[in-house]
């Protein structure tokens, strides 16, 4: 699977425009995610916690205006962090 084009975030706007979500995390593996994982997506000094994920193994960040205002202008790199039902922290491909 070829791996998708960064997507901009811009300093000053909002992932959520309109109430329509303008960005996923689709998390690509075959463990069964429902199973007790818990996610964290980290993007600058910005986390959102999920406390489960679905069953289309997607996460759906929200970043507010006022949140993104911490943001540095430009490209940066998110990280998601997923959790077993231990809290331990568990690999898996994920393009982001």
């Amino acid at each position: 699977m070829a791996i998708q084009n960064a997507i901009p975030l811009i300093k000053g706007d909002d992932t959520n425009f309109n109430e329509e979500q303008t960005f996923y995390i689709q998390i690509n593996t075959d463990i069964d995610l429902t199973l007790g994982f818990s996610a964290d997506f980290i993007l600058g000094d910005i986390t959102k916690h999920f406390d489960s994920i679905g069953e289309d193994k997607r996460v759906y960040p929200v970043i507010t205006h006022k949140e993104s205002q911490t943001l540095d202008l430009g490209y940066m790199n998110g990280t998601l962090k997923l959790y077993d039902h231990e809290g331990r922290i568990r690999t898996v491909m994920s393009n982001i």
